[in-house]
């Protein structure tokens, strides 16, 4: 399920299987739209700087100016359905069903990758302390340290399909 997103212009950014993220302006007219190498489904993430991330069934992440050109794509090793997640630093957080989590730096350009046991459906969630905590279809929730190296991992019962949640701190 793609969930949108709203930015702080009042733009309501959705992906589709049609290959596309949309932006909708307040009264639901089209801004623009970018087509993607495959269906979306992962919700946007929109950083402070207006950038738009959002991953795709083509094995990329797509970031994308506020006027819907492209910065650039990274290709991971299969389909993005993992919503991205960025961090305070600027580096972006997104799973692929290659098993992996991937940190890209704000430029594009790959900081670590970190190998699950099995696909990555779960969207990353960030700690203030930094941590980032992935599920994989592996049946562990993964924490995983700003470095790229494992803290833990907790086995559940089965598939982690959801994406892990945490209180937030003041």
């Amino acid at each position: 399920m793609v969930l949108p997103s709203h930015a702080s212009n009042g733009l309501i950014y959705v992906g589709s299987d049609d290959g596309k993220l949309y932006a909708l302006n307040p009264d639901g007219s089209l801004k623009w739209s970018y087509t993607t190498g495959g269906g979306v489904g992962s919700s946007p993430a929109i950083a402070n700087n207006g950038l738009i991330y959002v991953g795709s069934a083509d094995g990329k992440l797509y970031a994308l100016n506020p006027d819907g050109s492209l910065k650039w794509s990274y290709t991971t090793g299969s389909i993005v359905r993992s919503s991205p997640a960025i961090a305070s630093n600027g580096t972006i957080y997104v799973g692929s069903w290659d098993g992996k989590l991937y940190a890209l730096n704000p430029d594009g350009s790959l900081k670590w990758s970190y190998t699950t046991g099995s696909y990555v459906w779960s969207s990353p969630a960030i700690a203030s302390n930094g941590l980032i905590y992935v599920g994989s279809d592996d049946g562990k929730l993964y924490a995983i340290n700003p470095d790229g190296s494992l803290k833990w991992s907790y086995t559940t019962g089965s598939y982690v399909w959801s994406s892990p949640a945490m209180p937030v701190m003041a």
